[in-house]
This record gives structure tokens, C-alpha cells and sequence, in this order.
């Protein structure tokens, strides 16, 4: 599956975190060539794992937004 379905796939899921994900070696996909063009070809299994660490990313930020929001709250309180 080519870069530009995935990223239609993935709500939420842009280009450079895809190229962060194959960067890191999260996931592996296949090189294809075309006419001196390289392209990545994602497996099902690659989509489904980068779909699953996008849903815990965004958990994880929903969790660094409230800390902040706390955190500024706090210092509202002027220990």
C-alpha cells in the first residue's frame, strides 16, 4: 500500500510521522522502483501497528495536555 492510502487510512497521521515510523524501524515496508522513483509499499500488518501507535499516541498526548493544564493551574496558586 503506497504512502499516500495509508495516510487516508490513519486519521490523524501525517506525513512525517510516517517517515518517523519507517525512519525508527517501527515498521519495514518494501521498496519499489519506478522509473528511477523509489517507493515504500506498507504491509496490512504495517497500517495496523502504525494505527494502533498513533491511538496510544494520542492518548498519551491528551495526557501531556492535562498535566500541562494542571501544572498551569498550580501556578495560578502562587505556592
Amino acid at each position: 500500500m503506497h504512502t499516500g492510502k495509508v495516510l487516508k487510512l490513519i486519521d490523524g497521521l501525517t506525513k512525517d510521522r510516517l517517515s518517523y515510523f519507517v525512519r525508527a524501524g517501527y515498521v519495514k515496508p518494501k521498496k519499489i522502483e519506478v522509473d528511477n522513483f523509489r517507493f515504500n509499499d506498507f504491509s496490512e500488518e504495517d497500517v495496523e501497528l502504525i494505527k494502533r501507535v498513533q491511538k496510544l499516541d494520542f492518548k498519551s498526548e491528551v495526557r501531556r495536555q492535562k498535566t500541562l493544564e494542571r501544572a498551569k493551574k498550580s501556578e495560578a496558586l502562587d505556592y
